[in-house]
């Protein structure tokens, strides 16, 4: 079992790098294009982090906020800006 454990890190971290090489990749080509990046998706402080080393335009995710009706997302900023 603790062989299964370590095989199962080793493939995390392995996507781990190919996420970021992909990501590296992506923002990349569309600075070099002269485009603005949105990152949709981002559910936690790590992938918020890779997109931020990169230099990511924009992050929107579940990392931030669920979605909000607008009343709720007023406040959402009033407490957070």
């Amino acid at each position: 079992a603790e062989d299964e454990d370590e095989d199962d890190d080793e493939v995390v971290e392995e996507d781990e790098d190919e996420d970021e090489a992909l990501a590296c990749a992506i923002l990349s080509m569309a600075k070099s294009l002269g485009l603005k990046v949105v990152a949709e998706g981002v559910e936690d402080l790590a992938q918020c982090q890779l997109l931020t080393k990169h230099q990511c335009d924009y992050i929107q995710g579940y990392f931030f906020s669920r979605p909000l009706e607008e009343h709720a997302f007023i406040a959402y900023l009033n407490d957070n800006i």
